[in-house]
């Protein structure tokens, strides 16, 4: 059975839900989509996802023209959409098996040049937005009967794992999702609810291509040092970690050597990768510093 909820920004000041989804039987895996908390039922599992609605359609065999219709609420700072999306998600098709949280705002720019509502818009939207999506979904994910394993996946950024100029916002938004991934752990881990921190690195979006045009030159040479993954290539690696319960789910080489540089207190569940984090500590500390001071002499 297949649902679609698709949350959107907002283009009049209604409130209101459009029509519950249409019901399909497909055979298929799970998918990811583009659009921020799009929440999704594939094989018995609810899901929110995030590559682009076609790469979705690709991949369960329909044309994006066949594509069913969707729930729709609006997207906008201190709105409970959360709430109004995971509330008709659970009431259609049952309690949430995989939520990923992925609604997010990115403008890169230095902080003396930023407006407030900018600031204020990217912490509302990253973090705040998370925490309605959590607090709306948790309640039916704890109080499930069957008690097998769950999971809640926060979609980070390669930019909360070190911070990186031109993005002090945005930054301080995503570092902000490893401190409750970490709290909330160990608060929902004896409900057999397993926590992961997706870290993309650029990922090849529309929304990437806007991003690139008012980005500052030095945080644009930066960023290209990891370089851009495609949505499906980042949608299969987050799948791939969430499936395997890991904390830390890096999509790319660097995002690997970023993981094993910052674990510090993150919980590890990988008996192998606890050791290599703590044999390549000291290693990924000097390399660390050679990027760091990369970085500062462009800024001379």
């Amino acid at each position: 059975m297949y649902r679609i909820l698709q949350q959107h920004p907002p283009s009049s000041s209604t409130t209101s839900l459009l029509p519950p989804t249409t019901t399909l039987t497909l055979s298929t895996t799970t998918a990811f989509i583009e659009d921020p908390s799009m929440i999704d039922r594939l094989n018995n599992a609810v899901v929110a996802s995030f590559v682009p609605l076609e790469v979705l359609y690709m991949w369960i065999g329909l044309s994006f023209n066949d594509r069913p219709p969707t729930v729709m609420a609006p997207l906008f700072p201190g709105c409970d959409y959360e709430h109004i999306i995971v509330k008709e998600a659970v009431d259609s098709v049952g309690p949430i098996d995989v939520l990923v949280c992925n609604q997010g705002v990115f403008v890169a720019q230095e902080l003396e040049n930023q407006e407030m509502k900018e600031i204020r818009d990217m912490i509302e939207i990253n973090l705040i937005g998370t925490f309605n999506l959590v607090k709306a979904a948790l309640p039916a994910m704890k109080s499930r009967t069957d008690r097998k394993p769950v999971s809640i996946a926060f979609m980070s950024s390669q930019a909360g794992q070190v911070g990186i100029y031109g993005y002090t916002s945005y930054s301080a938004s995503k570092f902000g999702l490893r401190g409750l991934a970490e709290a909330l752990q160990q608060e929902v881990i004896a409900d057999n609810i397993h926590v992961s921190v997706i870290f993309p690195p650029d990922t090849d979006t529309p929304g990437l291509a806007e991003e690139n045009k008012r980005k500052p030159r030095l945080t644009s040479i930066i960023a290209a040092s990891s370089g851009a993954m495609k949505a499906d290539e980042v949608a299969q690696k987050a799948w791939s970690g969430i499936k395997s319960g890991s904390f830390f789910v890096p999509c790319n080489l660097e995002g690997f050597m970023l993981s094993v540089a910052t674990a510090g207190l993150s919980p590890q569940r990988s008996y192998l990768m606890a050791f290599v984090e703590v044999i390549s500590a000291g290693l990924m500390r000097v390399a660390g510093l050679c990027f760091q001071w990369s970085w500062y002499v462009i800024h001379m």
